[in-house]
C-alpha cells in the first residue's frame, strides 16, 4: 500500500506547493508514474501492487481530489502504510476532511500553504523575514511599497523573487521596485500618487501625457483620493493619532507616509478643498456632467501652486 501524501490549498498556492513538492519527491528518487483527476480510491489505493519494473519508487498525481468522493471505511486502513517504495499524492482545493475521515487524515502526510498575513504591518514584517530567510537585501520603504500594490499573497512572493533575480544580489531599493514590479500604466499612476503628496511639479507635468493613454480615469481618481483620505480623517478627528487612522482605514505604512508628506507640504483649507474637488470629479464622471481630464488637471495644477514656500 503507497504512503498518502495530501496537499490542502486554494488554487493560487496550490500551483506552486504542489510543483516544490512534486521536485522534492523527484530528488528523493521518486518517478512520477501518472496523472489523475478524480478515478476510484480502489485504482488509487492499489498503486503498490502496479510498480514501474525499472523505477524502484513511483508517484501517482491525483488532481481535483474532490472528486474522488468520500473514502470508504473499509479503505481507512490503507492509510496506515508506511511503504516508502510508492506514494501518492492527493490534491484538494481547500481541507480534505470533508472526504476523509480524521482517523485516516492523522496517519497521512498533509501539506498546507503558507499563509500570509492579511494586516499590513504584519504582512510587512513577514516579507523582511521571508526576504532574510532567502538572503534577499530588501530596503523597508521598498517592502512597504510592494505591500502597497500587491494585495494577494502569491503574487508578492512571486514578484519579491522576480525582482531580487533582477538586482543579482543588490540591496532592493524602492526605485528598483518602481522600474522592476509594475506595468507601465501602473508605474505612472504610482509616481503621479507620490508627486502630488510630495509636491513634485515636474514629475507631475511628465506624466500626465502618459496617465491619458494608461490609467482609466476614475481608476486614477479613486487611487488619489485613497492616497489622501487618511488626512480628511486626521483633520475631522484631531484626537486620534496618525497610527490608529490608518489602522482604522486600513491604510499601509507606505501609502500613510505619503499622505504626511502631502499634509506637510500643503496647507489644511487647500488640501481639504482639492480632496472635496476629488470627490466631485468621481460623481460627474459617473453621472455623465464631470469636467473630466481636464477638470482634474486643473484642481491639481491649482494644488501644486499652493505648496508651501519652504518647499517651492
Amino acid at each position: 500500500m503507497p504512503k498518502i501524501v495530501i496537499i490542502s490549498a486554494s488554487e493560487v498556492s496550490q500551483r506552486r506547493l504542489l510543483s516544490d513538492t512534486l521536485q522534492k519527491y523527484a530528488i528523493q528518487g521518486y518517478s512520477l508514474s501518472g496523472r489523475k483527476e478524480g478515478g476510484s480510491w480502489q485504482d488509487i489505493l492499489s498503486l503498490g501492487k502496479n510498480r514501474v519494473f525499472f523505477s524502484e519508487k513511483q508517484m501517482l498525481l491525483v488532481e481535483n481530489a474532490e472528486n474522488l468522493g468520500v473514502l470508504p471505511e473499509s479503505m481507512i486502513t490503507f492509510f496506515n502504510s508506511v511503504e516508502e517504495s510508492s506514494l501518492v499524492l492527493l490534491v484538494y482545493d481547500g481541507s480534505p476532511s470533508k472526504y476523509i475521515p480524521k482517523e485516516a487524515l492523522q496517519r497521512a502526510e498533509i501539506l498546507k500553504a503558507e499563509e500570509i498575513p492579511f494586516w499590513p504591518s504584519a504582512r510587512l514584517r513577514w516579507l523582511l523575514n521571508f526576504c532574510g530567510d532567502r538572503r534577499i537585501n530588501l530596503e523597508k520603504e521598498a517592502a512597504a511599497l510592494l505591500i502597497d500594490w500587491i494585495e494577494d499573497g502569491e503574487e508578492l512572493r512571486s514578484e519579491i523573487e522576480k525582482i531580487a533575480a533582477f538586482s543579482d544580489g543588490q540591496t532592493v531599493t524602492s526605485e528598483m521596485v518602481r522600474a522592476l514590479s509594475f506595468d507601465e500604466g501602473r508605474s505612472s499612476m504610482l509616481r503621479f500618487l507620490d508627486g502630488v503628496c510630495q509636491g513634485n511639479q515636474k514629475e507631475i507635468l511628465i506624466l500626465f501625457p502618459h496617465l491619458h493613454q494608461d490609467v482609466p480615469f476614475l481608476m486614477l481618481v479613486t487611487a488619489l483620493y485613497n492616497r489622501l483620505k487618511p488626512v480628511i480623517y486626521q483633520y475631522i478627528f484631531p484626537s486620534l493619532s496618525e497610527k490608529d487612522i490608518l489602522e482604522m482605514l486600513k491604510v499601509r505604512s507606505y501609502a500613510g507616509k505619503m499622505a504626511a508628506e502631502a499634509r506637510k507640504n500643503y496647507d489644511k483649507q487647500t488640501l481639504f478643498a482639492f480632496i472635496v474637488e476629488l470627490a466631485g470629479l468621481s460623481y460627474g464622471e459617473k453621472t455623465g456632467v464631470g469636467a473630466g481630464w481636464a477638470g482634474l488637471e486643473t484642481i491639481v495644477l491649482r494644488l501644486l501652486g499652493s505648496i508651501k514656500k519652504e518647499k517651492s
